[in-house]
């Protein structure tokens, strides 16, 4: 017969004082143990590598990949009516021509700061969130698919994580946008990080620096969980490829099968979703330091106002950078998250 599950463990069974105490170790050793039975689940964990590993992998990931998400922004504030009748819009590369011919590398780099000062923090909430709740969903549903529980959780670690990459979002593409464009009258141009950050507070309130959160939660959650899903498929697929003869520890994997896998995730997750993407960031620049306003008032009704006034074929604009982006970012980010998580667990005897 199965054991019966031990009661609660706060609960003290009678007797003496050193019985109960007795008790409640007893309890909580096998509460413990009861919690993670199953193949699929995990016992308790310490995260603390995990939160090391995402604010060291998020930082180095930023620093090479910064260039294209500028370039992406720029692209994706372009609209129809913005542009001489039958003009076409830029390509990429004649945009990173025009960007480092006028401003220079600072113009590439613009918005930086403030994803290297609160970046880190983002990223710990975001992969920590992650695992956590996929841990939690393996052990609440020993039975379910395990896409079921990397989707969910991928949009759990959205929503936690947005508390803080929302006003990094905010003000990193304000400034993005704004140095392709002249500062003139009525208009804000932040000079920095800093005076980013009090302008739109000062101007707009805490609904300023959070503008577009639910559109982000909207976008990035359903990328953050097909990335994922994508990942953790392909993770399986290895392993299951390599046997016994794969490698154990945090990382499970070589760093080029990290890259590799984190790579195809990504392109096919920025591919996807890049209309939400797109509609999310015009959100949050319009009425911004760059003067722009595309009259969008939420995810729904921008999508309807670019089909309607742009196009559908509008709404894949800036793709091709988008995936430049996310593609080498996420395979950076998440072989350095895998390989930097199992070194911090070794360093403290947790390998």
């Amino acid at each position: 017969a199965a054991p019966t599950p031990p009661g609660p463990f706060w609960r003290s069974p009678p007797g003496c004082h050193h019985c109960r105490l007795r008790g409640v170790r007893a309890r909580l050793g096998a509460w413990s143990l009861s919690a993670c039975d199953g193949a699929d689940s995990m016992q308790a964990q310490d995260y603390a590598p995990t939160m090391l590993g995402s604010a060291l992998s998020g930082t180095l990931a930023r620093l090479p990949t910064h260039p294209l998400d500028t370039l992406k922004a720029r692209l994706q504030t372009l609209r129809a009516g913005s542009m001489a009748a039958g003009a076409r819009p830029p390509s990429a590369l004649e945009l990173l021509r025009t960007i480092a011919r006028t401003e220079g590398l600072r113009g590439l780099y613009r918005g930086l700061g403030v994803t290297l000062t609160l970046g880190p923090f983002a990223s710990v909430l975001y992969f920590t969130g992650y695992e956590g709740s996929r841990d939690a969903l393996k052990r609440a549903l020993p039975g379910a698919p395990a896409a079921l529980s990397h989707l969910s959780a991928g949009l759990i670690a959205e929503a936690l994580s947005c508390v803080l990459f929302v006003p990094v979002d905010v003000i990193k593409e304000r400034m993005q946008v704004q140095g392709g464009r002249p500062a003139g009258a009525g208009t804000t141009y932040y000079t920095g990080t800093v005076h980013a950050i009090t302008s739109i507070y000062r101007g707009e309130g805490l609904a300023g620096v959070y503008r577009g959160y639910w559109a982000t939660v909207g976008s990035f959650g359903p990328f953050s969980a097909l990335y994922f899903a994508f990942y953790e498929a392909a993770k399986a697929a290895y392993l299951g490829h390599a046997g016994p003869e794969a490698p154990r520890g945090a990382a499970q994997m070589p760093f080029w099968a990290s890259l590799l896998s984190g790579a195809s995730a990504g392109a096919a997750a920025s591919v996807l979703t890049n209309p939400l993407d797109l509609v999310k960031l015009r959100l949050q620049v319009q009425r911004g330091g760059a003067g722009l306003d595309f009259g969008y008032t939420g995810l729904i009704q921008g999508l309807r106002r670019m089909a309607a006034e742009e196009g559908l074929r509008a709404m894949m604009r800036g793709a091709g950078t988008r995936v430049a982006f996310h593609t080498p970012t996420t395979a950076i980010s998440m072989a350095l998250f895998e390989t930097c998580k199992d070194a911090v667990a070794t360093s403290m005897g947790r390998r």
